[in-house]
């Protein structure tokens, strides 16, 4: 099965079964349905338990995408390395927007 190529760019993560990828948009209704169905069965978990419940926060793609980032980044992943991945033509906007990094620990 041929992988299909958006720009130049193909291995996506989310693909359908003919190894298409999905839409932005579909995934993002995927995901928040995700953690619906979750924070719906974990406020009837913590009823029963008599505890406040802990929810999942919202999560997009666009968010995986900064977590990612950051996680490559306290890998130590270099720079450069990150920019190429990320796909930026500039390394300070893959610094500076996509990580979210304690600089203590650098």
């Amino acid at each position: 099965m041929k992988q299909q190529e958006v720009e130049g760019v193909s291995d996506f993560v989310f693909t359908n079964t003919l190894g298409n990828p999905y839409a932005t948009n579909a995934i993002n209704f995927v995901l928040d349905n995700i953690v619906k169905a979750y924070n719906k069965s974990e406020d009837v978990q913590a009823g029963r338990e008599h505890r406040e419940p802990e929810p999942l926060p919202h999560v997009s793609v666009r968010i995986l995408r900064h977590t990612a980032c950051t996680i490559m980044a306290e890998s130590e992943l270099k720079p450069k390395v990150l920019q190429y991945i990320i796909g930026h033509a500039n390394v300070s906007v893959t610094l500076d927007v996509y990580t979210h990094l304690d600089f203590t620990m650098i």
